[in-house]
Protein backbone atom coordinates (compact mmCIF):
# COMPACT_ATOMS: atom_id res chain seq x y z
CA UNK A 1 0.00 0.00 0.00
CA UNK A 2 1.49 3.40 -0.96
CA UNK A 3 2.32 5.80 1.84
CA UNK A 4 1.03 9.37 1.75
CA UNK A 5 2.33 12.48 3.50
CA UNK A 6 0.45 15.77 3.69
CA UNK A 7 1.73 19.20 4.60
CA UNK A 8 1.30 20.19 8.24
CA UNK A 9 -1.88 22.10 9.10
CA UNK A 10 0.17 25.00 10.47
CA UNK A 11 2.48 26.20 7.68
CA UNK A 12 4.84 29.16 8.05
CA UNK A 13 3.02 32.34 7.02
CA UNK A 14 5.18 32.84 3.91
CA UNK A 15 3.64 29.67 2.41
CA UNK A 16 -0.01 30.52 3.18
CA UNK A 17 -1.01 31.50 -0.38
CA UNK A 18 1.56 29.45 -2.28
CA UNK A 19 0.23 26.79 -4.64
CA UNK A 20 0.52 23.13 -3.69
CA UNK A 21 1.46 20.12 -5.77
CA UNK A 22 1.67 16.38 -5.20
CA UNK A 23 4.85 14.42 -5.77
CA UNK A 24 4.63 10.70 -6.41
CA UNK A 25 7.05 7.80 -6.39
CA UNK A 26 6.37 4.09 -6.78
CA UNK A 27 6.04 3.74 -2.99
CA UNK A 28 4.67 7.05 -1.76
CA UNK A 29 3.05 10.37 -2.48
CA UNK A 30 3.67 13.66 -0.74
CA UNK A 31 2.31 17.19 -0.82
CA UNK A 32 4.71 20.08 -1.44
CA UNK A 33 4.71 23.87 -1.74
CA UNK A 34 5.48 25.41 -5.14
CA UNK A 35 7.67 28.54 -4.94
CA UNK A 36 6.39 30.20 -8.10
CA UNK A 37 6.88 33.85 -7.09
CA UNK A 38 10.17 35.73 -6.81
CA UNK A 39 9.69 36.73 -3.16
CA UNK A 40 8.88 33.17 -2.11
CA UNK A 41 11.82 31.77 -4.08
CA UNK A 42 14.16 34.35 -2.56
CA UNK A 43 13.12 33.70 1.03
CA UNK A 44 12.53 29.96 0.59
CA UNK A 45 13.25 27.92 3.70
CA UNK A 46 15.80 30.38 5.15
CA UNK A 47 15.41 31.18 8.83
CA UNK A 48 13.04 28.28 9.58
CA UNK A 49 13.76 25.75 12.31
CA UNK A 50 14.04 22.10 11.29
CA UNK A 51 10.53 21.36 12.62
CA UNK A 52 9.01 24.02 10.30
CA UNK A 53 10.67 22.86 7.05
CA UNK A 54 8.34 21.63 4.30
CA UNK A 55 9.02 20.10 0.89
CA UNK A 56 9.56 23.02 -1.51
CA UNK A 57 9.51 22.84 -5.31
CA UNK A 58 11.52 25.55 -7.09
CA UNK A 59 10.48 25.44 -10.75
CA UNK A 60 12.91 26.70 -13.40
CA UNK A 61 15.75 26.87 -10.88
CA UNK A 62 19.42 26.70 -11.91
CA UNK A 63 20.94 26.99 -8.42
CA UNK A 64 20.08 26.85 -4.72
CA UNK A 65 21.73 28.85 -1.93
CA UNK A 66 21.66 27.93 1.74
CA UNK A 67 22.37 31.37 3.21
CA UNK A 68 20.37 31.79 6.42
CA UNK A 69 19.53 28.10 6.79
CA UNK A 70 19.29 26.88 10.38
CA UNK A 71 19.46 23.21 9.48
CA UNK A 72 20.73 20.93 6.74
CA UNK A 73 18.55 20.29 3.67
CA UNK A 74 18.47 17.68 0.93
CA UNK A 75 18.31 18.99 -2.65
CA UNK A 76 17.07 16.90 -5.57
CA UNK A 77 17.45 18.13 -9.16
CA UNK A 78 14.67 17.05 -11.52
CA UNK A 79 15.02 17.15 -15.27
Amino acid sequence: MPRSRSLPASLPRRFARAPRATGRTADASFELVVADRFALRLRGLGGLDAQRLVPLLLPRCASVHTFGMRSAIDVVWLD
